[in-house]
């Protein structure tokens, strides 16, 4: 995983993964480069789980729903410092009417 991650500056990390959890994703990720930049992504409102984000070191948390790729271009626009008119749009008019 290392390998996948060296030039990486922002993660989206969903929590339910199969054969893991996001947060072990998301513990491993900040013991590697806390400046990465990560986002979880869940369907559980449970505080206790949202606050074990924030503790272990997540930027964002994303609750998945019909907005989930607007939400997700929004975090990297915040996160990673760029202009909306980036070649991120691009991203936004492929996903555009799939979620």
């Amino acid at each position: 995983m290392k390998s996948i991650i060296e030039n990486t500056r922002i993660v989206f990390i969903d929590f339910q993964l199969p054969g893991i959890n996001g947060l072990r994703v998301l513990k491993y990720v900040k013991e590697y480069n806390i400046d990465i930049k990560v986002v979880m992504i869940t369907g559980s409102a449970k505080k206790k789980l949202l606050s074990l984000f924030v503790e272990h070191g997540a930027d964002g948390i994303i609750a998945k729903g019909a907005e989930v790729m607007q939400h997700i271009k929004n975090s990297i626009v915040e996160h990673l410092d760029i202009s909306p008119q980036s070649p991120l749009s691009m991203v936004n008019n492929f996903y555009k009417g799939r979620c």
